[in-house]
């Protein structure tokens, strides 16, 4: 005997035996109706692919919700159908509060928050090593004015990151993520 979908008449017995149930589990599950219609042949056998699928339809709610209204079982198709889809948005929300549990997604002003102070230390940075240091470093190569090139260095650098600054608010203002307007940076 096979579970794989194979049509055939099997006892109550043999199928009890085949899904690792009790017989009666089986008999209970005729008597209550969760096993019925097709499922069930003259003397008391039943149709083994039929009852398979209602009996594994029977372990998940939401799959016996979904037979139930695939099969017509049920006067009002509309309500089951209801009922699935209030069971799917339970599910929703108990894996995105599970995940909120395992740590998995962060609120959006602490995201906020930790890009501003990631700019921040950037600007800082580029700030303290470029426009500080490197003036000297390139009056000593080229023959200029370290002072020149500082303030050429503070403007530049000044202007990258406010164009940077205003790209990284664009895209927290596009659902997308995609601001459509893509520019080259001139150098």
């Amino acid at each position: 005997m096979q579970l794989n979908g194979t049509a055939g008449a099997v006892s109550r017995a043999e199928f009890a035996r085949l899904v690792g149930v009790s017989r009666p589990a089986v008999t209970q599950a005729v008597a209550k109706g969760r096993l019925s219609g097709a499922a069930l042949l003259d003397g008391g056998k039943l149709n083994l692919a039929e009852a398979k699928r209602q009996w594994d339809a029977r372990k998940d709610p939401r799959g016996e919700l979904q037979a139930s209204v695939l099969d017509g079982s049920e006067s009002d198709p509309s309500y089951k159908q209801a009922k699935a889809r209030e069971i799917d948005l339970r599910n929703q929300i108990l894996e995105l509060e599970l995940g909120r549990k395992q740590d998995r997604y962060r609120d959006v002003e602490e995201i906020a928050r930790a890009t501003t102070t990631l700019w921040r230390r950037i600007r800082d940075k580029v700030e303290t090593q470029i426009v500080a240091s490197w003036p000297e470093d390139l009056a000593a190569l080229t023959g200029g004015d370290a002072a020149a090139i500082r303030g050429l260095l503070k403007e530049r650098v000044r202007a990258l990151l406010t164009d940077a600054a205003a790209a990284a608010e664009q895209l927290g203002r596009d659902e997308d993520g995609e601001d459509g307007d893509d520019e080259a940076v001139d150098a």
